[in-house]
C-alpha cells in the first residue's frame, strides 16, 4: 500500500512538471525606443520568450524557440533583424506607423502572429535633415510603457 502511494505521488509529480513544461510563456515583441538621425529611424526592440537568431535568418530549419523579426513602416516591410535594433531608410517629413513581428528563420509569421503595438513617429525637415519636434536629440523612450506619438 506504501508503495502505491509513494508511486502516485511521484506520478502527480510528473504530471505537474509536463505540464509546466507544456505551458511555456508565449513570444512577445514591443518596440521601446525610436530614434531618428538624417531622416532615418532607429527602431529598438523589446523581446521575451523569443531568441534572436541573427545567423539563422533564412535558413531552414525553423527552430521553435527563436528567429528574427521585421519592421513595417506604414504597413510596408522595410527589414529585418536579428538583433535588438534595426533601422529605416531615409524617410519622408510627416507621420509615419511602424509596427515590429517576431517571425521564423524563413520570414514565414508565427501562428498566432506576434505583432508589436503601432508607434507613430512624426518627421520634420530641418535644414534638409529629419528630426523630430521638441528639444535636444530627436528621440522617444518607451520603456516605462505608454504610447509614443508625435514625440
Amino acid at each position: 500500500m506504501r508503495r502505491i502511494a509513494v508511486l502516485l505521488t511521484m506520478l502527480g509529480v510528473a504530471c505537474a512538471l509536463a505540464t509546466q513544461a507544456g505551458a511555456a510563456a508565449k513570444p512577445s515583441v514591443s518596440i521601446v525606443r525610436t530614434g531618428v538621425k538624417a531622416g532615418a529611424v532607429t527602431v529598438t526592440v523589446k523581446v521575451a520568450n523569443w531568441r534572436l537568431l541573427l545567423a539563422q535568418i533564412g535558413k531552414q530549419p525553423n527552430a521553435v524557440d527563436g528567429g528574427h523579426w521585421h519592421l513595417y513602416v506604414d504597413g510596408k516591410y522595410v527589414a529585418a533583424s536579428g538583433a535588438l535594433t534595426a533601422a529605416t531608410a531615409k524617410l519622408s517629413s510627416g507621420a509615419h506607423r511602424l509596427r515590429v513581428e517576431l517571425v521564423n528563420n524563413d520570414h514565414s509569421r508565427l501562428a498566432p502572429p506576434v505583432v508589436s503595438a503601432t508607434v507613430t513617429v512624426k518627421l520634420t525637415t530641418a535644414g534638409g535633415v529629419a528630426a523630430a519636434p521638441g528639444v535636444g536629440p530627436p528621440i522617444v523612450d518607451n520603456m516605462a510603457g505608454g504610447d509614443m506619438y508625435g514625440y
